[in-house]
């Protein structure tokens, strides 16, 4: 058996991961933005509760407004459009590595092995597609849950306290603009976090469509690779047996691709001169 691997790599999406991050985070500036605008209106809503004693009454004019402001929001609502574009973005950032790859190999395309019908191979994608959508929505979803809660909590506490109109709006401004560095940095790392398993599983069904079992771990080599996968670089592994933290993609972040390892004698093609190497 002759197991080799292409000189041309895999190359991560990294466009789209800074393009994914960027939406995102637009989107939660736009949220923020909202939420500012309504400063002055909590101003009004702790000045008014500060002077009453009635706890019931206090909560229920923090649950109406605290409603009243979600109804504006609608994060996830709102990015649902960059999240289904990106994953057609990776997916055929994908397919178009893995062809160059091959060509680069053989010349031409590898016909795949699964002879199975269309309808099942779309099936599949779709159901990628859907798990990666829901996941998406949800981790956005929560950047607006959590900054609701938060926000209803400081709101409650200033309720309590005493303060001066303009004091008041400082705080409350300066608490916000605190809180979108937060909710801006959870949003890189959610998007950086999801185009990685993305190509990730996409690469998986990609070569394992074609027949591929294994493949080698290939690595960004720059500072941001965590200290175990830099000693899988240049590692060959099987689909069907995944190192402690998952194939590459599947950490948090990880940036990892793995480049197909091509059976020569399964294959039946023989590859170009010069154009590969052989797996040790």
């Amino acid at each position: 058996m002759t197991q080799i691997v292409a000189k041309k790599k895999i190359r991560y999406p990294m466009a789209l991961e800074r393009q994914y991050s960027k939406e995102i985070v637009s989107c939660v500036n736009d949220m923020f933005d909202i939420i500012k605008s309504r400063v002055p209106a909590m101003v009004r809503l702790i000045k008014k509760h500060n002077l009453r004693s009635d706890a019931d009454d206090d909560n229920e004019a923090l649950d109406d407004f605290m409603e009243k402001l979600a109804a504006l929001l609608l994060l996830a609502r709102k990015s649902r459009k960059y999240v289904t574009a990106m994953y057609k973005k990776v997916k055929l950032h994908n397919e178009a590595q893995f062809k160059a790859v091959t060509k680069s190999v053989f010349g031409r395309p590898l016909a795949f092995k699964d002879v199975d019908t269309a309808v099942k191979q779309q099936r599949i994608l779709s159901q990628i597609e859907n798990m990666w959508v829901r996941e998406n929505l949800d981790l956005i979803s929560s950047i607006e849950a959590e900054t609701l809660r938060k926000l209803r909590w400081e709101l409650s506490q200033r309720i309590v306290a005493t303060a001066g109109d303009e004091s008041l709006k400082t705080a409350l401004t300066d608490y916000i603009e605190n809180q979108a560095r937060i909710e801006r940095n959870r949003a890189v790392l959610i998007a950086s976090d999801q185009v990685g398993k993305l190509n990730g599983r996409l690469m998986r069904y990609e070569q394992q469509r074609a027949g591929i079992t294994h493949y080698r771990w290939e690595t960004m080599q720059d500072s941001r690779v965590r200290p175990a996968h830099r000693e899988r670089q240049g590692q060959i592994f099987s689909w069907d047996e995944p190192p402690s933290d998952g194939h590459p993609g599947e950490a948090i972040r990880c940036r990892c691709v793995a480049d197909p390892v091509f059976d020569t004698a399964e294959i039946g093609v023989e590859p170009m001169a010069n154009t590969y190497a052989y797996v040790a």
